[in-house]
């Protein structure tokens, strides 16, 4: 009798769902990928325990080791518009770090039995256009991409709206970091502002970011630590600080000419108020990005450059390496390599976004206290087949130290030679496979004494998008 009562309650909740799902349809759209990558590495580590220090080390002379693992990635984006001017987005996330994870939680999908709690929600937002006025609002859980590839990527709570004006686009945006005690001033807020001009064969825009971190306490906050607990330098300021970045870029070109640039500057003060004797940490730094490549029917040939500060360790009150903003993972899509910098089949597995320091508050990130000149080459011989070739010359840009090595300040990070083949199998799948060899340079070092192994990476990657 008692599944009789049940099944008539579940019978009368679809029927009462159904009739208000009618009344108000909606209508969905799923778009996503999934991705599974192989990895066969030799002499420096990606996913090393937070227990190996110095973290992701380079093997040294007569030490080689290779090492093998596979990951997978699934992502899932539901557009569900009540109409074209309203709706609401859901993107969800899966991974497995390794095939055989050995955690619970997120990205741990691939553990033996499944049944794992890795169901991510990387986006969840209102969007809407608002009626008479040329206005696009977005609040919720929604992704902050400006310029990701060198300036802002993470995903956060906030409020974006975008203003068209024709030929200009105004976007003001908020979105939190940190919500701490009520009774206290201890956020961690974001306000930016960005314009930008789009024309015939050119778009340009500027921006800029302002990070507000009140009454700081980096004791009971690590995932925030500020100082950072890295082996570049340590202040022992740890209360409130004022962070800034202005930017501009141009992407355009002319027939087959195209180009890519970016100009950055980040400044700021981290104060301690609790100390009136302590002295302020000044923050200064600047980067430069640009791209250029000529791109025919076939083949496509380009140079890159890239060039940020790196601190002086020297130092004890001043930061002169550019920062990128709190919690940007643009790390991940710079990319420009395979073994030290990511690709777009590893682009967070590279030798430098493993980097654990990565996730404090406010370390060098990614590609910062690094230059980079490349050369690359892409041939095109058939429609299922595209073959790049790419060389790249890296350097370190910290004095008095190095950006990863401890070895005395040295300037030759390394010089790296990639191949790149994609294989079209349908229109929604392909297969991509990728090798790498990095010669390694001194500013890698753990100390001067101790040569290094050169590295290398062969990776592969299945992919469908639907």
């Amino acid at each position: 009798m008692k599944k009789i009562f049940v099944l008539g309650m579940v019978t009368a909740f679809a029927i009462t769902m159904g009739a208000a799902i009618s009344a108000q349809a909606a209508e969905l759209k799923v778009t996503g990928m999934a991705q599974a990558l192989t990895y066969l590495t030799g002499n420096y580590r990606i996913n090393a325990p937070l227990t190996i220090s110095p973290y992701n080390p380079v093997a040294d002379k007569g030490k080689e080791y290779t090492s093998s693992f596979i990951d997978e990635r699934m992502r899932i984006d539901l557009d569900m518009r009540v109409t074209k001017d309203l709706g609401a987005v859901l993107k969800l996330e899966l991974d497995s770090t390794n095939w055989g994870d050995n955690g619970d939680g997120r990205n741990n999908m691939g553990r033996l039995n499944a049944d794992r709690a890795g169901l991510e929600i990387r986006n969840a937002y209102i969007d809407a256009n608002l009626p008479h006025v040329p206005v696009n609002l977005k609040v919720g859980v929604y992704g902050f991409y400006y310029r990701p590839h060198v300036f802002n990527y993470t995903d956060a709570a906030g409020v974006n709206i975008t203003i068209k004006a024709d030929p200009l686009t105004i976007t003001p945006y908020y979105y939190k970091g940190y919500e701490g005690a009520y009774n206290k001033q201890d956020d961690i807020d974001y306000y930016g502002l960005i314009v930008d001009y789009t024309g015939k064969a050119l778009k340009v825009g500027a921006y800029g970011l302002y990070v507000y971190t009140g009454d700081f306490d980096a004791a009971t906050r690590s995932t925030f630590s500020y100082p950072y607990e890295d082996s570049y330098t340590k202040f022992n300021v740890t209360k409130s600080g004022d962070f800034y970045w202005a930017g501009v870029y141009a992407d355009g070109g002319v027939e087959n000419f195209l180009f890519r640039f970016d100009a950055i500057t980040n400044w700021g003060k981290l104060k301690d108020k609790t100390t009136p004797t302590s002295q302020d940490v000044d923050y200064q730094g600047w980067m430069l990005y640009g791209k250029a490549w000529l791109d025919f029917k076939n083949y496509q040939v380009g140079l890159v450059g890239m060039y940020s500060t790196g601190d002086d360790l020297r130092e004890t009150t001043k930061v002169s390496g550019f920062r990128l903003p709190p919690g940007s993972e643009s790390y991940a899509l710079f990319m420009e390599g395979l073994i030290f910098y990511g690709s777009s089949l590893n682009p967070v597995n590279g030798y430098i976004t493993m980097d654990f320091g990565a996730y404090n508050y406010q370390p060098y990130r990614g590609y910062a206290g690094t230059y980079l000149a490349k050369v690359f080459g892409t041939y095109n011989p058939t429609s299922w087949l595209s073959l790049t070739g790419q060389y790249s010359y890296i350097g370190d840009t910290v004095k008095n130290g190095n950006r990863f090595g401890s070895a005395s300040d040295k300037g030759l990070i390394g010089q790296e030679v990639d191949l790149f083949g994609k294989f079209t199998i349908t229109k929604n799948l392909t297969y991509d496979v990728a090798l790498g060899y990095l010669f390694t340079g001194d500013a890698l070092k753990r100390n001067d004494a101790t040569d290094l192994e050169n590295a290398w990476a062969v990776i592969t990657r299945l992919l469908l998008t639907f």
